[in-house]
């Protein structure tokens, strides 16, 4: 969702809240017409965020009476939520919208190969299930990194190293005709968890993936 839109979204609901106030001293309460739009909104909300950041945004207007009182936190999922402005939740909306399992979950092995993925800072991620553990992906395109080999890349950050580039995602149907780039690293090194030969090593949480992904992105902007 375009700022500009989420911005009206939300003057709208607020301007409603306003007007209620303005004429309630004189017995008129305009809730039982207001009611109806705003959970049209939230529902809107909802449908593009998820139910889980939509309680974000109900927090904002209700919670920090419309970003009067600035919020830092670490949600329940481990991510730091910065709410400052109005800009600074729907940043954090979009960079959250598309992860589609819950961040807390211990990767497990699961019959659809896609795990999660989401958006950070513009640049896409995906996490996929391979036999061994969790891959993570990244797409380049346009970046520095566009277009080099996973020899290239040994100066790129994460865990064990990039072990994959290649312009599709494994496992994932391509509708770019090839003309994307990704890097790819695996998290099925020495000391990490395997189902055959490394039932007691550490097995990585889809928020910790995630939150390397971020990472790499983030040295991806500094470079």
């Amino acid at each position: 969702m375009e700022f500009e839109i989420f911005e009206k979204a939300i003057n709208t609901i607020q301007n409603g809240v306003k007007a209620e106030e303005a004429v309630y001293e004189y017995g008129i309460d305009l809730d039982i017409v207001l009611e109806p739009h705003r959970e049209v909104i939230m529902d809107l909300f909802a449908n593009e965020y998820g139910a889980d950041n939509a309680d974000w945004i109900a927090y904002y207007m209700w919670g920090l009476n419309f970003g009067e009182e600035p919020y830092d936190a670490v949600d329940r999922f481990g991510r730091t939520v910065k709410i400052h402005t109005l800009e600074d939740l729907w940043a954090f909306l979009e960079d959250s919208r598309d992860v589609t399992v819950k961040l807390g979950e211990t990767y497990k092995a699961r019959s659809n190969n896609l795990i999660a993925w989401g958006r950070h800072n513009g640049i896409t991620f995906y996490i996929m299930d391979r036999r061994a553990g969790p891959c993570a992906y990244i797409n380049v395109t346009g970046t520095f990194l566009d277009g080099k080999t996973e020899h290239d890349l040994a100066d790129v950050e994460c865990h064990g190293g990039v072990t994959w580039a290649d312009n599709a995602v494994p496992g994932l149907e391509s509708t770019d005709d090839g003309l994307q780039w990704y890097i790819g690293w695996d998290y099925a090194h020495a000391g990490d968890w395997d189902k055959d030969i490394c039932t007691n090593g550490r097995k990585w949480s889809v928020a910790e993936i995630i939150e390397e992904c971020h990472e790499v992105i983030d040295r991806l902007g500094n470079k």
